[in-house]
């Protein structure tokens, strides 16, 4: 006696039929209804509402880190003669070390004080540089000639097994 199975279509999409024999049993089905009770207050306080700000406080613009080294940049340096703050001698230093000839403090030293330079790029009307390569690999070809065995294309020949171009020699 065939048992008659039914095209029913899963949660997940794969129908009953499809599956294997030890699989083929009844799903359970989601529970219905809502997960809370009507005057349920729990979370009431962050729960979303229109017009409420979903994180006000948000995530902090700085660290413990970044804030510490602030504030020890702003910092007087103790034992300091000319009573200069921690950025002063910093910049004091790469202001030593670029006038020494080290390009990368006055690299770094210039571009905090004026910003980095604007990056510009300069369109010509000269000749293509693809068309260039494709013309010089076409005279190499030409050059070397074709590889071993190299069959070539011919679109205007007939899709027939029977005649194969033959490689000149």
């Amino acid at each position: 006696m065939k048992k008659n199975l039914s095209n029913k279509i899963s949660r997940k999409g794969v129908s009953e039929v499809a599956l294997a024999p030890h699989l083929r049993r009844k799903l359970k089905k989601r529970p219905r209804g809502k997960p809370f009770e009507k005057g349920n207050g729990f979370g009431i306080a962050t729960r979303f509402t229109f017009g409420n700000q979903a994180n006000p406080g948000g995530r902090p613009s700085y660290t413990l880190v970044s804030k510490a080294s602030r504030a020890w940049l702003a910092a007087k340096v103790p034992g300091d003669p000319h009573e200069r703050t921690g950025a002063e001698m910093i910049v004091e230093v790469l202001g030593e070390q670029a006038l020494s000839g080290d390009r990368a403090s006055a690299a770094e030293i210039t571009d905090r004080a004026e910003g980095r330079a604007a990056v510009s790029i300069e369109l010509s009307d000269g000749p293509d540089p693809i068309a260039d390569l494709i013309a010089e690999m076409k005279a190499m070809s030409v050059q070397r000639g074709r590889p071993e065995g190299m069959v070539p294309y011919n679109p205007n020949a007939e899709d027939d097994d029977s005649e194969i171009p033959q490689l000149p020699s």
